[in-house]
This record gives structure tokens, sequence and C-alpha cells, in this order.
């Protein structure tokens, strides 16, 4: 059996506002680059599909906004 091999070197563009919810990311969790910050969110990702738990957890943040925004 071949195991594919991959570059993980890849490049890709991202918007101005992936950039700030990096840095944001960064700053907030204490990562030391953002290739720490992407690796933290496809593991986490990953774990919520994994246990099917992605679309629970949108819903859920989606309520926990509407609620906030209810608040203030």
């Amino acid at each position: 059996m071949v195991t594919p091999k991959y570059d993980i070197n890849k490049t890709f563009k991202l918007s101005n506002q992936n950039i700030a919810n990096i840095v944001k990311i960064q700053d907030k969790k204490g990562f030391r680059n953002d290739s720490e910050v992407v690796r933290f969110a496809l593991d986490f990702v990953a774990v919520l599909i994994d246990r099917e738990l992605e679309t629970a957890t949108i819903a859920k943040v989606i309520e926990t906004m509407a609620n906030d925004s209810h608040k203030g």
C-alpha cells in the first residue's frame, strides 16, 4: 500500500477577516504563530465532525448570540 504524500507547506489566500480572526485567536489563546492556530482550528473541527456535533455546536452558538442580543 502506498501512502499518499502531501505538500504540508501549502499556501492559500485568506481574506482580511480571516486573518483578523487568526490574530484574535492567537492573541486570546496564546498561540505562538498562525500555524498553531490553523492546526488547533482543524483539529477542533475534526473532533466535532467525528462526534457529529458540528450542527449542534453551531445551533448553540447561534442561540447564545440571539439570547445575548435580546439582553443588550
